[in-house]
């Protein structure tokens, strides 16, 4: 399972100490920033990574943590990775309804009042844009809890239901 720590930054008028995250074989980082939140920095390491040494500014700092319901809420309302993975789901669901010829998922929703000619396929869109998100917060909340690992976009779309 991946591994939530939280530390606090040290910033001084000549530097600013990180949080050093673990590279893979490649040198790639290994982890994501989640959100700074009261002055307190989130993140999240994949199963199996281990944290290098750190700054000593900060290391004494540096926690695993379990974020309880109020932390996790305000984690998610700071994170440009949450507001990121939001805005792929949302394009996601425009190209879907672009793909039917609709101008938005707004518009391929909204045929479900009234008896017309496509009131079945815009009750199939609702259908499957609530179970979209659904999917979509629920992938968000794995990360936030530590039961999965941050997806890259491709595994965050991979993730979603398909349109049928």
């Amino acid at each position: 399972m991946p591994t939530i720590y939280s530390y606090q930054k040290h910033i001084d008028s000549q530097i600013t100490r990180e949080l050093n995250f673990p590279t893979d074989a490649n040198g790639q980082r290994l982890g994501a920033e989640l959100a700074t939140v009261g002055g307190i920095t989130y993140v999240t390491l994949p199963n199996g990574a281990t944290l290098p040494s750190q700054p000593a500014e900060i290391a004494a700092s540096v926690l695993v943590v379990t974020l309880d319901a109020a932390t996790k809420d305000a984690v998610y309302k700071a994170s440009p990775i949450a507001k990121f993975m939001e805005r792929l789901v949302d394009g996601h669901l425009a190209a879907a309804a672009a793909a039917k010829g609709y101008d938005s998922i707004i518009s391929a929703c909204s045929y479900t009042g009234a008896a017309n000619q496509f009131q079945a396929e815009s009750q199939a869109f609702v259908t499957w844009r609530g179970n979209v998100w659904a999917a979509c917060y629920s992938v968000l909340d794995g990360v936030l809890t530590g039961t999965r690992d941050m997806p890259t976009p491709a595994e965050m779309i991979a993730a979603l239901p398909v349109m049928t």
